[in-house]
C-alpha cells in the first residue's frame, strides 16, 4: 500500500490523501477469498470458478488454490471482478482445471474479499482544504472510512481567496479502479453529506437523496408534518396523506370524496378488471374504441348491440323497460314464441294522412302454403280477407248491432235479398192453391 499526502503550507491541513495499492497485494502473495451460497460440489485445488453476468459474459474468473467449504481462495486476484450477489441469484459455475468441463454450481457469491490487495483506513475529524483533490482511493480492496470530515474549497488549487465558484465537489472524493470511500462530511457552504446518498443543504434547507434504493427501518411510524395540522404518516403496512389512506391493497378516505385528476386531457388507466359495489356516476361511459357508449340520455355503439340477461348465451332471462318504448328504425322483429300486449287497441299505419296512405295495411300470417292476410284496400274501401271466415257456433254476422245472418237464419231486417224474394213467391203460390 502506498499512502501519499501533501501540504499547502504550515497553516493548512493536508491537501490530498492518496491511497494506492499495487496489483500484487500483500507480500506479493495475496489471494482473493470467496464465499459461495449452496455450492453443489466440493471444490478441489486447480478447479476453476467462473461468474457470468445476465448476458452470459464471464466477468470473474479464478483458479482455486485452497477450499474450506464454503470458502475458497483463488490465485491472486484472478481475472475480471467477482461481485457479491447475496439475496439474489447469480450465474456461478465450477469447472475442472481445463476450464471447460463443468462440475457444479453455486446460487450466489455472498463474500468477495479483496482486502489483501488493498487497505482499510479510518479517520475521525480531519480537514481537506484547497488543492485539486481531497481523497483518492485507487484499487480494489482499498476502503477508506471518513467521519466528521471537512472539505473546504477542494478543487480551487492554490487559490486561497475562498472563492466558492472555484470549488469542484466531485474532486472531494475520487474512487478509481473499484476503490471505495465512505464518508460523512461538511463543506465550505455548510452542506452536510453522507456519501453521495444523502445531502442536507443547511443554507437553503433542501434535503435530497440519491436516486437509488434504500431500506428504511423504524420501530414506529414515520410522520412528516408542516408544523401545523397537515401531516403524512408512513407505517410498515399503510400510508396516510391527509384524509387519504393506502393500506392492505385498499385506498380509502377518512373524510370526503377521493378524486383522481390527471393533468389536462389525460386519462386514468386501469390495467385489469374494475369492480364497483356502489353507484357509478359519469357524464359518459365507453367500452373500447368501437364499443358501447353510455351518455346521460343516450346509448351508442356499433351496428349491432346485444342485451343478454342471465343465463348468457341461451336466450333466457328478461329485459324490462320501465316506461314507454319507441323504435325509430324501419324494421322491428320479435323472435319470441309468445307475444302478450296489455293494450286493448293496436294502431297500424300511425300518422297515415288518408285511406290511400293506409292502403295495404293490415295483418299477415306467414305460411309455406301462402300467406294469410287481412288488409285494408283503398280502392274498394274495404277490409279484405284472403281466406274464409268461420264463425263459432251460435255466433252471427251483425251490421250496426243487428243480426243479419246466422248459421240457419237470415236476419229479420233483411228484406231485399234474392233469398227473401223467392220466399215471397213461394208463399203467394201456396195461397193460390
Amino acid at each position: 500500500m502506498i499512502v501519499k499526502s501533501s501540504r499547502v503550507d504550515a497553516s493548512f491541513n493536508r491537501k490530498t490523501l492518496f491511497v494506492f495499492v499495487p496489483s500484487v497485494g500483500l507480500a506479493g502473495t495475496a489471494r482473493v477469498r470467496l464465499k459461495f451460497d449452496t455450492p453443489s460440489v466440493t471444490l478441489n485445488v486447480n478447479d476453476v470458478v467462473k461468474l457470468r453476468d445476465s448476458g452470459g459474459t464471464v466477468v470473474g474468473l479464478g483458479t482455486v488454490v485452497s477450499y474450506d467449504a464454503p470458502y475458497a481462495e483463488i490465485s491472486g486476484k484472478g481475472h475480471g471482478l467477482f461481485t457479491v450477489g447475496a439475496g439474489t441469484t447469480q450465474d456461478v459455475k465450477f469447472y475442472q482445471s481445463n476450464g471447460a468441463t463443468q462440475t457444479g454450481i453455486a446460487s450466489a457469491i455472498s463474500l468477495a474479499d479483496y482486502t489483501k490487495f488493498g487497505a482499510e483506513m479510518r479517520s475521525v475529524g480531519c480537514a481537506f482544504e484547497y488543492g485539486t483533490q481531497g481523497v483518492v482511493a485507487d484499487g480494489i480492496g482499498v476502503k477508506l472510512r471518513l467521519f466528521a470530515t471537512n472539505f473546504n474549497h477542494v478543487g480551487s488549487g492554490n487559490d486561497f481567496t475562498n472563492d466558492s465558484t472555484l470549488t469542484i465537489q466531485s474532486n472531494e472524493v475520487v474512487e478509481l479502479n473499484n476503490g471505495q470511500v465512505s464518508f460523512v462530511s461538511i463543506d465550505q457552504s455548510g452542506d452536510f453529506r453522507v456519501g453521495d446518498a444523502f445531502v442536507v443543504q443547511q443554507e437553503t434547507g433542501n434535503v435530497s437523496f440519491a436516486s437509488t434504493t434504500y431500506n428504511l427501518e423504524t420501530t414506529g411510524n414515520l410522520t412528516v408534518t408542516d408544523g401545523g395540522s397537515n401531516q403524512s404518516q408512513l407505517s410498515p403496512t399503510s400510508l396516510t396523506v391527509g384524509d387519504l389512506q393506502l393500506a392492505s391493497s385498499t385506498v380509502s378516505s377518512d373524510s370526503g370524496d377521493i378524486t383522481l385528476d390527471p393533468a389536462g386531457g389525460n386519462k386514468t388507466i386501469i390495467q385489469g378488471d374494475l369492480s364497483v359495489t356502489g353507484i357509478v356516476t359519469a357524464a359518459q361511459l365507453y367500452a373500447g374504441p368501437n364499443g358501447i357508449g353510455i351518455g346521460i340520455s343516450e346509448i351508442t355503439g356499433p351496428s349491432e348491440i346485444i342485451l343478454d340477461p342471465s343465463a348468457v348465451g341461451d336466450n333466457t332471462g328478461k329485459v324490462i323497460v320501465k316506461g314507454d318504448l319507441q323504435v325509430d328504425g324501419t324494421e322491428t322483429i320479435v323472435n319470441s314464441t309468445t307475444l302478450s300486449v296489455d293494450d286493448k287497441n293496436i294502431i297500424l299505419a300511425s300518422g297515415a294522412a288518408n285511406d290511400a296512405a293506409a292502403d295495404g295495411g293490415g295483418i299477415t300470417l306467414e305460411s309455406g302454403d301462402g300467406n294469410k292476410t287481412i288488409n285494408w284496400v283503398d280502392s274498394t274501401d274495404s277490409w279484405t280477407f284472403s281466406e274464409n271466415v268461420d264463425l263459432a257456433s251460435a255466433k252471427t254476422y251483425k251490421i250496426n248491432n243487428v243480426d243479419v245472418l246466422s248459421s240457419t237464419t237470415l236476419g229479420a231486417g233483411v228484406t231485399q235479398s234474392s233469398l227473401t224474394s223467392e220466399m215471397k213467391n213461394l208463399n203467394h203460390m201456396h195461397y193460390l192453391y
